[in-house]
């Protein structure tokens, strides 16, 4: 990929892995554009909806940071909820940098919060 990189930003992406064990990558980014979660930035209507996730066997990854080329690199907080009202049952992933509000940056339907810990082996850290 060449050329300014969207980080999901102002997009809803509907991801589906399909068969067998899959890595949903909702982080990352470069020295020159960043580094940071994708789908930080537009609440609800700037989100990835993860229809098929199976914690026994699937990934997400996170990131660790949050940083532009001209911010310095913020520790990111992740906590798992509920998804708002208009959205199907399922768990929400919020992101927040330093001093932040958490922002929705992923819905996986079908998927209760109680169900999931952001410890767990189904999500990794970069």
């Amino acid at each position: 990929m060449f050329g300014n990189v969207s980080r999901g930003s102002g997009e809803t992406d509907i991801l589906y892995g399909g068969e067998g064990a899959d890595t949903f990558i909702l982080a990352g980014g470069s020295g020159r554009e960043g580094i940071g979660p994708y789908y930080s930035e537009g609440g609800e209507r700037d989100i990835a909806i993860l229809l098929d996730f199976n914690p026994t066997e699937d990934k997400i990854v996170l990131s660790r940071f949050n940083s532009s080329p001209v911010t310095p690199a913020t520790e990111v907080e992740y906590t798992l909820g509920t998804l708002p009202e208009d959205f199907p049952a399922g768990t929400g992933i919020y992101a927040s940098s330093t001093g932040g509000l958490p922002e929705p940056i992923t819905a996986i339907i079908n998927v209760a919060p109680e169900s999931l810990n952001l410890s767990a082996g189904c999500f990794q850290y970069v």
